[in-house]
Parts: C-alpha cells; sequence; structure tokens
C-alpha cells in the first residue's frame, strides 16, 4: 500500500497518494491500538473488522487510483478471490484473547 502510494505521489497525482498514505497510516494505527492483548476481552471478530474494512478501502483506492481500471481486465469473478482471506472471521471470530491465556488473560507481573 505505501509502495504503491509513493509510486501513485511520483506520477504526479498528489491527492491521491496523500490518500493511499492516510489510509495505510490508519491501518497501522489501528493495529497498534487494537492489539487482541490490550482487549483481552474482545472477540477477535470485532478486532479484526476495523482492519478488513481498511483493507477492502485500500482495494476501492487503488482502483480509484489506477488510471484506466478497464485496461486491468478484472471482472465481477475476481471477487470470490477475495473469500478465502474472510475464513479468518469463521475460524477464529469468536475466540478471545484471554482464551488462550491461563487465569483468564490476567498476567502476573513481578
Amino acid at each position: 500500500m505505501v509502495i504503491l502510494a509513493i509510486i501513485v505521489l511520483v506520477q504526479g497525482k498528489l491527492l491521491s497518494g496523500l490518500i493511499g498514505l492516510a489510509i495505510a497510516g490508519a491501518a497501522v494505527a489501528y493495529v497498534l491500538v487494537g492489539a487482541p492483548w490490550r482487549h483481552p476481552d474482545t472477540p477477535y471478530w470485532k478486532l479484526m473488522l476495523p482492519v478488513y474494512v481498511l483493507f477492502f478501502v485500500a482495494i476501492a483506492w487503488a482502483l480509484w487510483a489506477a488510471d484506466d481500471v478497464y485496461s486491468l481486465a478484472l471482472n465481477r469473478w475476481h471477487v470470490f478471490l477475495l473469500l478465502p482471506l474472510l475464513t479468518p472471521f469463521w475460524t477464529t471470530g469468536r475466540r478471545r484473547w484471554s482464551d488462550s491465556v491461563p487465569g483468564g488473560g490476567q498476567i502476573d507481573r513481578p
């Protein structure tokens, strides 16, 4: 994402490049703030949802930043290639960080 945003900036599309960098910055910021160990009793699906929203926003941005979307030769069947990326919602979605730590998420500190 960052590399694509820099390429777009070098091409002279200032607005598109800055929006791309902002999306990447928002994703990094959320990953640091929404880490599972900071919210041990929150189900993983709630923690993953903003990351996935930013992921799909990044895809939309990349299509918008492309000069000619039709030259990419995309069709509606390409959407099905994204479905395997959603499997963590079903495999680990209901789990919580506190489920994997002995003592219910309480870590003893010296």
